[in-house]
């Protein structure tokens, strides 16, 4: 990716989180819902063996609770250029693709997100800042992003974002953290109130 290209992508994706954290401000009075995204491999799934991929032991109970505090819940997750011509094809390629690796007692259950985030060019993928700018630029809400890959939150965070950076410990789950301390992470991030409504 050239110089050029990069300082574009970054200045798009500066102006589209300003457009979006001005609605916010401007109607402070309205109710948000805040969104939790996630990357997929090696934060939702393990994906370190190339032969399988499967659940981490907590983490689709994880997600599970987050839909049943009334979070909104999506993914932001990269793909190969090659996996489509456009967002539906490519969609329909990654799930494709995750079933066919897949050896987890759950079958990946898609049905978990209200939202799927995913480049539609490799110009586009984490950290380059776009898909997050996107995903702001889609929602009214406060956001909050898990992932593994530490440039992927300092870009997410440059942006905005509540990011928090989870690894896996000896009992192969992610240190998600606790709905308790996920609420504080979003009452020091974000200054407007929180309701289950979301415009």
């Amino acid at each position: 990716m050239t110089e050029k290209k990069l300082k574009f992508i970054f200045i798009v994706s500066l102006l589209f989180s300003q457009l979006t954290f001005s609605k916010v401000i401007a109607n402070e009075e309205t109710s948000f819902n805040t969104w939790i995204y996630f990357d997929l491999g090696n934060t939702l799934i393990d994906t370190s063996n190339k032969d399988g991929f499967k659940y981490f032991s907590n983490s689709y109970q994880y997600v599970q609770k987050l839909k049943s505090q009334g979070f909104q819940v999506g993914l932001i997750t990269n793909i190969p250029q090659t996996f489509g011509d456009n967002y539906e094809e490519k969609l329909k390629t990654l799930k494709a693709y995750v079933k066919k690796k897949w050896i987890g007692r759950l079958p990946f259950d898609w049905n978990q997100f209200d939202n799927i985030i995913i480049p539609l060019s490799d110009l586009e993928r984490k950290p380059a800042p776009i898909l997050f700018s996107r995903a702001l630029f889609l929602s009214n809400c406060p956001l909050v992003y898990f992932g593994e890959d530490k440039p992927e939150i300092i870009a997410a965070k440059s942006l905005g974002l509540a990011s928090k950076l989870v690894s896996k410990n000896n009992f192969l789950e992610i240190n998600f953290p606790s709905i308790a301390d996920l609420k504080k992470l979003i009452k020091e991030q974000f200054s407007h109130p929180h309701s289950i409504a979301c415009d």
